[in-house]
């Protein structure tokens, strides 16, 4: 703040300073050659007086020849066009005002100005704000032990906003996480996991690694029976597991669950007859409010779609092709009576048609 503040720039004087140097440094000889030309055209005998005196000679004998009386004319102009440059001519020389000092003044006061931009600018401007910032941070020195005590108090009172959440956040799973675990179980009885146990694995944390996901690791424990170790779920399950699974936990956490879309893989492993119908029942519940995709080779499970999209591969000129095509109305009910049965006849298509007929509308 002292180094700028002993120069004091102004905004956009550098380049007021840059303006008026070259009038500075060159007024004498600027000022010798206006005053010259000035004496050309104004002064005894010059220019001015000549063509006065020839606009005056043709002025006597205006209108005896139009041929002269054009060439007057232009004689007249020129005699005023000498008059307004020989005027201006002489308030130039006078406005000049050639000062060694003051060149030399300006020429120090812009290496200052230099001096400061190289240090803090590039610009002019560039200093004046590295001041303001100063004067700002020495504002928030001064008052540095109030700023520190401010500071602690903040903290202090978010610190404590933050264990009471904590604390709510806890109780809350505290109440929840019975009966959670108990509904968990109750949804996957019907998806062939009748005798599967589930725990909800809480583990508190440091406050340094707290999130918004709260003061503990939650961590999902399932066990294919009781009395067996529950241990997590991604090294114990199978995949078909899995899927099923995460079909009874987004259908237990209901709207409280976000995802917008879900993709199942894998779901009807291991599974067929009453409990694919009810996998297939429970995924269209889930998909009235998200978007959910299902990869199944079960009829069952296919019936209760929205849409139904057929994977095929093929081979030609010596390379595989898959390709995805949609089936509706005839073509659907003839591919679930081949996913039902592996060829299509009446029978299958009649049970194909039965069982598409047998899907609730509207879920």
């Amino acid at each position: 703040m002292a180094e700028i503040d002993a120069i004091a720039p102004l905004a956009g004087e550098d380049r007021g300073i840059e303006a008026q140097l070259p009038l500075m440094r060159h007024g004498e000889q600027l000022t010798e050659a206006s005053s010259g030309a000035f004496r050309s055209l104004a002064g005894d005998e010059g220019a001015n007086d000549a063509v006065a005196e020839a606009a005056v000679a043709l002025a006597r004998v205006s209108g005896l020849d139009p041929a002269l009386d054009a060439i007057a004319q232009e004689v007249a102009d020129l005699d005023a066009r000498f008059a307004d440059v020989s005027s201006r001519l002489r308030d130039y020389g006078e406005g000049v005002d050639y000062d060694p000092q003051a060149l030399n003044e300006a020429e120090a006061r812009l290496s200052a100005l230099a001096t400061l931009k190289k240090k803090y600018g590039p610009a002019l401007e560039d200093v004046l704000e590295a001041r303001e910032q100063a004067f700002l941070s020495s504002q928030e020195l001064e008052s540095g032990e109030a700023a520190i005590a401010e500071a602690e108090a903040a903290l202090s009172t978010a610190d404590s906003g933050l264990r009471e959440a904590a604390d709510r956040l806890q109780g809350a799973r505290d109440a929840a996480a019975g009966s959670f675990e108990s509904k968990l179980a109750e949804t996957t009885r019907d998806l062939a996991m009748s005798t599967a146990c589930f725990e909800v694995r809480r583990t508190p944390l440091d406050e340094a690694l707290w999130t918004l996901d709260g003061p503990e690791r939650i961590e999902f424990l399932y066990a294919p029976a009781a009395g067996e170790e529950a241990r997590p779920l991604s090294r114990v399950a199978s995949g078909g597991e899995i899927s099923r699974v995460m079909l009874a936990l987004k259908s237990t956490l209901g709207e409280a669950d976000s995802v917008p879309v879900l993709v199942f893989d894998e779901i009807d492993a291991g599974i067929g007859g009453a409990t694919a119908i009810c996998v297939g029942r429970r995924l269209r519940e889930l998909a009235a409010g998200r978007q959910v995709i299902v990869i199944t080779h079960l009829a069952q499970v296919a019936a209760f779609a929205d849409a139904h999209l057929v994977v095929e591969k093929s081979e030609a000129e010596g390379r595989a092709h898959t390709s995805v095509r949609s089936v509706s109305g005839p073509e659907r009910v003839a591919e679930v009576a081949r996913m039902l049965s592996g060829s299509v006849s009446d029978t299958s298509l009649a049970h194909a048609r039965e069982l598409i007929d047998s899907v609730p509308q509207g879920v």
